[in-house]
C-alpha cells in the first residue's frame, strides 16, 4: 500500500504535467486573440508601450496614433482581458497583461533621443 505522501507526490507531478498543457493551450489561444486584435504595428506599439506609467499624451508622442484611439484600444484590450488598470496611477494609466516578445509576436519600439525622453519627465 502506497503511502499519502506517495500519493501526494503523484498527484503534484500530474498536476505539473496538466499546468504544462494548459500553458501551451493558452499560449496559442492568447497569440491568436493578439493576432486579430493588434493589427497594425502601431497598434501593436501602443499596446506594448502601456506600461502603467506612461499616459494616453505620452504614448500619443511616442506613436503616430491620436489619444482618442488609444483610449478606445486600451478599452477594448481592457475587456479581452490583454490590459489591466494601472495600480500606481488609477484612473487614467493602463498596463499590457502580457509581453508581445513572451507570446513570439515581434514589434518595432521607436527610439527615444533624450529630448523625446525629456518631453515624458
Amino acid at each position: 500500500m502506497t503511502t499519502t505522501e506517495e500519493k501526494l507526490d503523484k498527484i503534484g507531478k500530474l498536476m505539473e504535467e496538466q499546468l504544462r498543457w494548459d500553458r501551451l493551450a493558452g499560449m496559442n489561444q492568447l497569440k491568436t486573440i493578439f493576432e486579430t486584435n493588434l493589427l497594425s504595428e502601431d497598434e501593436k506599439r501602443v499596446y506594448e508601450l502601456s506600461d502603467g506609467e506612461k499616459s494616453v499624451r505620452d504614448l500619443e508622442k511616442i506613436v503616430s496614433i491620436g489619444r482618442t484611439k488609444i483610449i478606445s484600444q486600451w478599452k477594448k484590450w481592457y475587456m479581452l482581458g490583454i490590459m489591466e488598470k494601472s495600480k500606481k496611477y488609477e484612473g487614467g494609466r493602463m498596463k499590457r497583461t502580457f509581453s508581445l516578445a513572451d507570446i513570439g509576436i515581434a514589434v518595432s519600439l521607436p527610439e527615444m533621443d533624450n529630448s523625446a525622453k525629456e518631453k515624458l519627465e
